[in-house]
């Protein structure tokens, strides 16, 4: 659960499926909160953010709570104090948290893409079902918690009346656009290419800089092969964004999805331009630079430079050991994957995976000269 906000910064609403580290800079605009800086010591919400930032969750839900009993609740304030409870894995206490910040502020697109994401990791979809139900019944026309609850049913498996939800809530051509999103995220999972380019162009009328609906069409648009209409919408996605190292990093992995490595490594790069922090970047950057054989020098550095700020993440000593073998040093990439496997343990998600990069790295070992050996 750890880091769970990843990119809600991106348009407000960008969440699920793209794991980087939130900071407190990412947090504050996401939550619209001005950064003060030293806090004063009265000054609880400021607090809060320093010690979400620092890792202290149950200094931030403290705080927090601080500062709603002595400055009065708001929505940002029980965010941080639903965002510190998933944190610390008091799930319960989070949707409670949520459903009074959702009372307060029913309104704040921010709030439901919190739910979406905590609903997401933690699978409790009757739950949010029941809370959005509840405000709906006093709040009919509330069109960004109807889209909530059509992705909650469609999430859940409740795919007719998910996808009439989404519908009617794109039919009353309200202003709130994550519906369209969804929607034509739904038609193009099933094939339905045009369709979905369409529902998302109509969303672009009413919402013609946000992130997400040129990220989702230029996704579109490689599946239908349309290259130059891809670039185009990835081209504006960037220029717009606030936030240009998490956005160039989703059109980095589109492209590489579909095949187009080197147009991802140019994004990727853009996005290590923006912020060299980004280490999800290198590490992606890295990769990408192997399987195309080049650059292996700097995608050496840029490995080196992951491993060396966390030396137990497996996706970072993969890559590492990767560049290693397509640079020829492959016993150095036998040492490195025998890290990697010792890290993760037989009974770890990615063990099999990493078993047979062993191997084939062993099976080339064998393919050297006994001088090298």
């Amino acid at each position: 659960m750890k880091q769970l906000l990843v990119c809600l910064a991106v348009s407000g609403v960008f969440v699920i499926d793209y794991p980087c580290n939130l900071n407190v800079s990412g947090l504050q605009h996401f939550l619209k909160v001005p950064r003060v800086d030293p806090c004063a010591p009265d000054d609880h919400q400021c607090l809060a953010l320093r010690y979400f930032e620092n890792g202290r969750f149950d200094q931030a839900l403290l705080e927090a709570k601080r500062s709603i009993r002595q400055d009065g609740p708001s929505g940002s304030l029980y965010l941080i104090s639903a965002i510190a409870c998933v944190e610390l894995e008091r799930i319960a206490e989070a949707y409670q948290l949520l459903e009074r910040g959702l009372e307060m502020e029913p309104d704040n697109g921010r709030m439901h893409a919190v739910i979406r994401e905590i609903t997401h990791e933690v699978g409790w979809y009757d739950l949010t079902a029941g809370i959005l139900e509840r405000h709906l019944f006093r709040k009919p026309n509330d069109h960004i918690a109807r889209a909530t609850l059509g992705w909650v049913y469609l999430e859940s498996g409740d795919k007719t009346k998910g996808l009439q939800i989404l519908k009617d809530v794109v039919a009353s051509q309200t202003s709130e656009v994550f519906a369209h999103i969804r929607l034509s995220e739904f038609h193009l999972q099933n094939e339905q290419v045009d369709l979905a380019i369409v529902i998302l162009r109509r969303a672009l009328v009413i919402s013609p800089e946000n992130v997400r609906l040129f990220l989702t069409l230029g996704k579109c648009e490689l599946k239908r092969k349309d290259l130059s209409a891809a670039a185009t919408a990835f081209e504006h996605a960037w220029r717009v964004t606030d936030f240009p190292g998490p956005t160039a990093v989703h059109i980095a992995r589109y492209y590489h999805e579909s095949g187009r490595r080197r147009h991802a490594i140019t994004y990727y790069e853009r996005a290590v331009e923006a912020d060299a922090n980004n280490f999800l970047a290198m590490n992606n950057l890295a990769w990408t630079y192997a399987e195309e054989g080049m650059k292996l020098d700097r995608a050496q550095a840029l490995s080196l430079r992951t491993v060396k700020k966390d030396e137990e993440n497996v996706v970072y000593l993969d890559t590492y050991a990767e560049v290693l073998h397509r640079k020829g040093e492959t016993l150095r990439a036998v040492a490195i994957m025998r890290q990697a496997l010792q890290v993760e343990g037989e009974t770890g998600s990615q063990y099999l995976y990493l078993r047979e990069q062993m191997e084939k790295f062993e099976a080339a070992t064998k393919m050297l000269p006994a001088s090298r050996i």
